[in-house]
């Protein structure tokens, strides 16, 4: 869903009108609620992306990546690590002793900020009911007692969805330990 269409869905969860003046009134304030939304499911889903990209004399320049990267989880060569450390800047890696080679870097995806009503989370569709619940429990958390309970439920209800949609997505355990009588 594009931001107008994660807006829209919050004023109807709302029950609020869904004209222009409503939208342009709340919009603001409902898109700071998204983005607090999308950061959060990022940090809990820290979803990650795996490319291929071109070094030059040992350096990788972090801009070539098609999505924002969060944080550089490793770099590889036909599936064999490489060890790496940033440079100056934090857009790029610095491979010792690697010529002009294309290496393979796994990367966590950064969140991506919505600014433009146009502008999608990044995220998969099933997380998207999940951004509107927040944006409407943080709306409720604004008004009366009656109000602030709704939110309570609805924050709680985020969280439980969110858990259940964690266990779905989470990768697979790295290592496990056994002990063998």
């Amino acid at each position: 869903m594009t931001l107008s269409e994660l807006i829209r869905a919050a004023l109807e969860e709302l029950e609020r009108p869904n004209d222009e003046a409503t939208r342009s009134l709340w919009h603001d304030r409902l898109q700071s609620y998204a983005n607090e939304a999308v950061a959060d499911l990022y940090t809990t889903f820290r979803p990650w992306r795996r490319e291929t990209v071109q070094a030059v004399g040992g350096h990788i320049d972090l801009g070539q990546l098609t999505v924002p990267c969060g944080k550089m989880l490793g770099v590889e060569h036909h599936g064999m690590r490489i060890p790496f450390h940033y440079g100056a800047d934090t857009n790029e890696l610095i491979v010792p002793g690697w010529g002009s080679e294309p290496l393979t870097v796994v990367y966590r995806i950064a969140p991506a900020t919505l600014r433009k009503d146009t502008d999608q989370t990044g995220l998969p569709a099933a997380c998207e009911p999940l951004i509107v619940l927040y944006m409407t429990a943080r709306d409720r958390a604004n008004g009366d007692a009656a109000s602030q309970n709704g939110a309570t439920m609805r924050l709680s209800l985020y969280e439980a969805q969110k858990k259940r949609l964690r266990m779905d997505f989470d990768e697979p355990p790295v290592c496990r330990f056994c002990t063998y009588w």
